[in-house]
């Protein structure tokens, strides 16, 4: 049978010059056209086209740049493969990335609050904490010295909400917040993924933490997960937001 080798999804991830945003596992057909790419990129990063100077990190850390005789290649046809990285440089000097340090998070007003209004609130870390005291399976983990045990990051983390997942591109809904005996030590979330690309239907080892069709359930330590304003996307969308 006759396989067309342009056929496929790879994963690629990308940097800039002007960002530390790192952009994990974007994905496209083998058959895009770097222009395609570029395009793409162009409305993340917010850097236009003729401005950008691209240079593919291979994961061995092989690097060699990609000129304007590479627009009308397929990235199949260019060596690109999983995981490798496209890196942009933005030459634009009044570009916003250049003009503003968009990564300088010091200027930006923190969010404060009184210790009075703060004990006020029933879901507060300081009486999470309280409670996990009077919890003797808690109090036994604890003894037994087994590392973190993640319960501050948990305590932040509402069932119901929406999720990114460290990986940079799998999102969800927070469907558990809890310890898992069957996973080991310490705090776990569970997630139900908008796409089939987790390991199980909510449950471990035989037991059911939430329910979810196979495949679109995952575990994962607090830390690994970041909750807010995330609703489901196309993988394929080509209207996705800009950074």
């Amino acid at each position: 049978m006759f396989v067309n080798q342009n056929d496929g999804l790879l994963r690629i991830n990308s940097t800039h010059s002007h960002t530390k945003t790192f952009l994990a596992e974007l994905i496209f057909y083998k058959s895009t056209r770097l222009n395609e790419v570029i395009y793409s990129l162009s409305r993340k990063y917010g850097t236009l086209p003729e401005f950008m100077k691209l240079k593919l990190i291979k994961r061995n850390g092989e690097e060699r740049p990609l000129n304007d005789s590479h627009e009308e290649k397929t990235l199949f046809e260019l060596g690109i493969e999983n995981l490798d990285t496209i890196h942009v440089n933005d030459l634009n000097p009044n570009s916003v990335l250049v003009q503003n340090n968009l990564d300088d998070v010091s200027a930006v007003k923190k969010y404060e609050i009184s210790e009075a209004d703060y004990d006020k609130r029933t879901d507060n870390v300081r009486k999470f904490k309280k409670k996990l005291l009077n919890d003797p399976a808690y109090l036994s983990m604890i003894e037994k010295n087994q590392g973190p045990t993640y319960e501050e990051e948990a305590a932040q983390i509402e069932v119901g909400s929406r999720c990114l997942l460290g990986d940079g591109f799998r999102r969800g809904e927070v469907k558990y917040v809890g310890m898992i005996k069957e996973l080991g030590y310490g705090f776990y979330v569970g997630v139900q993924l908008d796409e089939p690309l987790g390991e199980n239907n909510g449950g471990i080892k035989g037991k059911k933490y939430f329910e979810c069709e196979n495949k679109f359930g995952t575990f994962v330590r607090p830390n690994y997960i970041k909750t807010g304003d995330f609703p489901p996307e196309d993988l394929f969308n080509e209207n996705e937001d800009e950074i």
